[in-house]
């Protein structure tokens, strides 16, 4: 979800289970090149989905921080 190239944001390592979404190539595709407001509906439903687990693998990010650190770099 986190790129790891975003890891120098963060003291502890984004390589964890909670970070690792699969997706089908047609969400991929729409994660890297799709509409703004579809990107955000997305991305909102994994932080919901996901936030309390990256915060247990000491990964702390807020969800405005999160669609930053996301935005276009799926």
């Amino acid at each position: 979800m986190i790129p790891l190239k975003k890891q120098k944001n963060f003291s502890y390592s984004l390589d964890v289970y909670a970070n690792v979404v699969c997706l089908c190539p047609v969400c991929h595709r729409l994660l890297h090149y799709g509409r703004p407001e579809d990107k955000e509906r997305i991305l909102t439903k994994f932080y919901d989905e996901r936030g309390e687990r990256l915060a247990r693998s000491g990964i702390e990010v807020s969800r405005a921080d999160f669609l930053g650190l996301t935005e276009g770099n799926v």
